[in-house]
């Protein structure tokens, strides 16, 4: 069962590594908010379909839901819109470097004291291993995301250090509220069901990105359809509702540590694809030995937190 689990939940990783371009893509047509509050406004949409087709939960059971469980969508929204910004300024892979380290250090901490309704987890010797595995992983990631290509300069250096140091601090604080929206959201699934919880939680995340997007762009929203916006550009919500769901669906198995570790190797797996081949018009980045390494030690890293789980 922990492996299938932990299979899905790298998946869900996957799921958001190709979300975050592609909502990229969107907001240089439209601005980084816009591009975020349309992702959330189609997941939302896509999950409501769903969840009216099943009909397994009851959504009319909401009024029995604490304040708390309704707002894991706004930790969504903080953590894509950041992605959004990040990525252009210090590459995919750098800025799912700091987002995980967020993630990580919150996740130990959720399970360790039993927050947000995650049952409490023993922190076993092997947890601990395993969590100091996967924050090396990322580490040897984001130095080799550093090293220069022949003839260029990093990214980071391109748009200037200081701006990157600060993109980075906010995505290692997206990172935080990413590893609070799981286990919130498996909370509310447990009252109104699965595929309810998902759809209410990208309706918190439009709520809160709606007047943001109207007050950044001046009382109105970007035309849509004359920025030379393409079909694909338009798919983040469905990436979204498949990391969210499977989120929702493996974190009351595995647990929040565990969850998240197994997230992140789907995300830099996919992260680093996709900055090696350029895919989904991301800037080029050469693979090298450490960020091989990186991905590797973070996928010991989650072995260890697994068997931790086990023991």
């Amino acid at each position: 069962m922990y492996f299938i689990m932990s299979v899905l939940a790298v998946f869900a990783g996957v799921c958001f590594a190709v979300q975050g371009p592609i909502n990229t893509a969107l907001g240089k047509r439209t601005s980084v908010f816009q591009a975020a509050a349309v992702s959330f406004l189609g997941g939302a949409v896509i999950s409501g379909i769903i969840a009216l087709i099943l009909r397994r939960g009851d959504l009319g059971q909401i009024k029995n839901a604490p304040f708390w469980q309704l707002i894991g969508g706004c930790y969504g929204a903080v953590n894509v819109a950041v992605t959004i910004a990040a990525i252009p300024v210090v590459g995919a892979a750098l800025a799912l470097t700091a987002i995980m380290f967020g993630q990580i250090l919150a996740a130990a901490v959720i399970d360790g004291f039993g927050l947000l309704g995650s049952p409490k987890v023993n922190i076993s010797s092997l947890r601990i291993a395993g969590i100091i595995f996967v924050a090396a992983g990322i580490l040897m990631i984001y130095f080799g995301s550093q090293e220069k290509k022949e003839g260029e300069k990093s990214t980071s250096a391109k748009n200037g250090r200081g701006k990157a140091i600060i993109i980075m601090f906010l995505a290692f604080l997206a990172g935080i509220l990413g590893a609070m929206q799981s286990p919130t959201n498996a909370a509310l699934a447990s009252v109104i069901g699965s595929w309810e919880g998902t759809f209410v939680s990208f309706i918190a995340g439009f709520v809160v990105l709606l007047p943001i997007t109207l007050a950044a762009n001046k009382g109105r929203l970007k035309s849509m359809t004359k920025v030379g916006i393409k079909w694909w550009m338009l798919t983040g919500g469905l990436c979204g509702v498949g990391g969210i769901f499977l989120n929702i669906f493996t974190v009351p198995s595995l647990g929040t540590a565990l969850q998240v570790a197994c997230g992140m190797l789907g995300q830099l797996t996919a992260g680093i694809l996709i900055d090696s081949l350029g895919l989904i018009q991301t800037q080029k980045v050469k693979i090298n030995f450490l960020r091989v390494l990186g991905v590797l030690t973070i996928a010991c890293g989650v072995v260890l937190v697994t068997a931790g789980n086990l023991i």
